[in-house]
């Protein structure tokens, strides 16, 4: 049953895929390596990234949530999160992170603000916050690299999947990272799955500018 799935799942990744080149199957440590320094690059840029994040009900659009994050050299960086369904804007949510602490803004709520590294002890906030997961299944994974184009330039695409139980149900999870020949991230996408592949949960799109023209300087909302 499992060996089904997971044949199933590879030709719909590979169906998936339309580009010039061969795919090839990598190591773990390859996709790492890849991505590793892709990221290394980026984060040595000014920068803004759009995810926009589409999740589905019955085989239709449920939410749409666009992020839109401006992002310093020194680790300061702006977030900005707009959930939609259908016209309506049902969750707004703003954070600042500058310096030593992080601003908030949910809604019309006012700013709040909180230490969140370098904190002196009166300053700690006892929050945590966790993020549920599933358990992956082994050997049910896939890495691949490909050499392609995106908006009509030469990139090279990294690929991963893999097959994880929540509770009685199989889950899917695919990624996709276009890296320049600059060595920077053009863009990425992943989904998120039920049972199979076509069945969409949710997925979400990001796309990179750099250095962007109107990247306003940051600084704090309140005191």
């Amino acid at each position: 049953m499992m060996g089904f799935i997971r044949g199933t799942f590879i030709i719909c990744v590979l169906f998936s895929i339309v580009a010039s080149g061969q795919l090839k199957s990598i190591s773990e440590a390859e996709y790492d390596k890849a991505k590793d320094v892709a990221f290394k690059n980026v984060n040595s840029t000014f920068r803004r990234t759009i995810s926009v994040e589409t999740t589905y009900k019955d085989s239709k659009i449920d939410t749409i949530r666009t992020l839109t994050k401006d992002s310093f050299l020194n680790d300061d960086s702006r977030w900005n999160w707009v959930t939609e369904r259908g016209d309506q804007v049902i969750e707004s949510l703003q954070i600042i992170y500058l310096g030593k602490y992080e601003y908030r803004k949910e809604g019309d709520a006012d700013w709040t603000k909180r230490c969140v590294k370098d904190c002196s002890p009166s300053e700690k906030d006892s929050k945590s916050f966790s993020i549920a997961g599933g358990q992956e299944l082994p050997k049910v994974r896939e890495y691949m690299s490909l050499v392609t184009e995106i908006n009509g330039k030469q990139a090279n695409l990294y690929h991963f999947y893999r097959v994880y139980q929540r509770g009685l149900m199989l889950n899917f999870y695919e990624r996709r990272i276009w890296i320049g020949t600059n060595g920077l991230i053009v863009a990425e996408d992943s989904t998120n799955s039920d049972m199979l592949p076509t069945n969409l949960m949710s997925r979400e799109t990001v796309t990179y500018q750099y250095d962007p023209k109107d990247l306003v300087p940051l600084k704090a909302p309140i005191d």
